[in-house]
């Protein structure tokens, strides 16, 4: 939802909770709408997607929350294990764990950095 005076953003990395701009800290939201089949122009004669209606009612009120994964379709559970399986496979065939890998990891070097202040 965007209301005067605000933006929207695209981010792409694991973890956005500030950006510099003039100075200063602001707080931008970020969210991951994972949506289903949704009617509309292109998909009007699909007569089982999911009304847009339906779909917005579901959607809007996770994101006045302020929920990252933003989910309109019970099914897609199923689509999510199959995907994160092939995932995890790709992770212990190309990338297994091993001792010190936690110090690549962005999130833990920027928590370190944090309580050394």
């Amino acid at each position: 939802i965007l209301h005067d005076h605000s933006s929207s953003y695209i981010i792409d990395i694991h973890q956005s909770s500030f950006i510099t701009h003039r100075s200063s800290f602001i707080t931008i939201d970020v969210g991951v709408i994972i949506p289903g089949w949704v009617k509309s122009d292109m998909t009007r004669h699909a007569a089982p997607a999911m009304d847009a209606d339906v779909f917005a009612d579901r959607i809007v009120p996770q994101m006045e929350a302020g929920q990252f994964y933003l989910v309109s379709h019970p099914y897609n559970v199923v689509r999510m294990e199959e995907r994160w399986a092939e995932a995890y496979a790709a992770f212990a065939q190309y990338a297994p764990r091993e001792p010190g890998d936690d110090a690549m990891d962005v999130a833990l070097f920027v928590e370190r950095m944090r309580s050394q202040r």
